[in-house]
């Protein structure tokens, strides 16, 4: 088996994980690797760090934004530029074990899949301490055929997020191709948007994707940082990344909807935005987020939902 597989790591201000993830991508025992590094106008010395480091790797590049696009650009960039059979996704500050990359192209190959989502262990930095492994709540069957993956999926992915990750995921070219379009027209509307860039390529390509396969591996190490919050303590950021999420939220359902999919959808619907504000709120008490700010959340979210 001698498929390229496709690696696009976005890099914004990453200075400090560059080394290992080098380390990382060196040490994978499948070798037809080529590695596409997106650096996102970064303000620190990444840049100049990965033309370096780069060169440590047999196929790898790194492509320059000249000024800081957001997530969902730095992939988009990615992807066009990839020339692999397969296409997986690194975030700059996680890792992957050494045969990762591997086994998720041996499950997508024998299955003939166009997605192979991975189960991922949760690592908290500081500590190098893993969580359980999460792993997803379809595993009654491992397979999902003829479209019908993705409302499989919908029925139950608001409960584990883990399904709208993209790091989580390979895919075929093939898959990218067929929803190239789609996401060329919602970049043209995905300007300040700071968060949930992940939904937006999952919902496209999941629900595309004639059959999607799960590999209950955990073998992708998403990093925590035990001080990373989602800025709750600055009011003002605060509300730029709950205005983004909701954002990315609406430009999900209005793909939907263009694609002819929301009525089949609808009945989801309720359960994902119950969950969705329930997601929020959990959140603004995990970071601490002060009363005032609980407040300005509930208001926004019944006005915005």
């Amino acid at each position: 088996m001698n498929y390229k597989v496709s690696v696009l790591v976005p890099v914004y201000n990453s200075f400090d994980y560059i080394k290992n993830l080098i380390k990382c991508l060196k040490n994978q025992t499948y070798k037809n690797l080529e590695v596409i590094f997106v650096n996102d106008g970064s303000i620190d010395k990444s840049y100049k760090l990965l033309k370096k480091a780069v060169k440590k790797l047999d196929n790898a590049k790194v492509i320059e934004h000249d000024k800081n696009k957001g997530l969902f650009w730095a992939r988009l960039t990615g992807l066009k530029a990839c020339s692999g059979d397969y296409i997986c996704f690194l975030d700059s500050d996680d890792f992957v074990e050494p045969d990762f990359y591997q086994k998720m192209l041996e499950k997508i190959v024998e299955s003939n899949a166009d997605i192979c989502i991975s189960d991922y262990v949760e690592t908290i930095v500081e500590t190098g301490k893993d969580k359980a492994p999460r792993t997803f709540l379809l595993n009654d069957n491992n397979e999902y055929n003829d479209y019908n993956c993705f409302f499989s999926i919908a029925n139950k992915n608001f409960v584990d997020q883990g399904y709208l990750y993209m790091w989580n995921k390979m895919i075929s070219k093939k898959l990218f191709q067929k929803c190239e379009n789609y996401i060329d027209e919602l970049s043209l509307q995905t300007e300040g948007l700071l968060m949930g860039e992940d939904n937006l390529y999952s919902i496209i390509f999941l629900s595309n994707a004639e059959k999607v396969v799960i590999s209950h591996q955990s073998k992708y190490h998403y990093c925590q940082h035990e001080n990373q919050s989602v800025s709750f303590q600055e009011k003002d950021k605060f509300l730029r990344q709950l205005k983004s999420s909701i954002k990315s939220f609406v430009l999900s359902l209005d793909y939907l909807k263009k694609v002819g999919l929301y009525d089949r959808y609808k009945p989801q619907k309720e359960a994902w935005l119950r969950i969705y504000k329930n997601d929020f709120m959990s959140q603004s008490y995990k970071y601490r987020c002060p009363s005032e700010y609980r407040k300005i959340l509930k208001e926004y979210l019944r006005e915005e939902l």
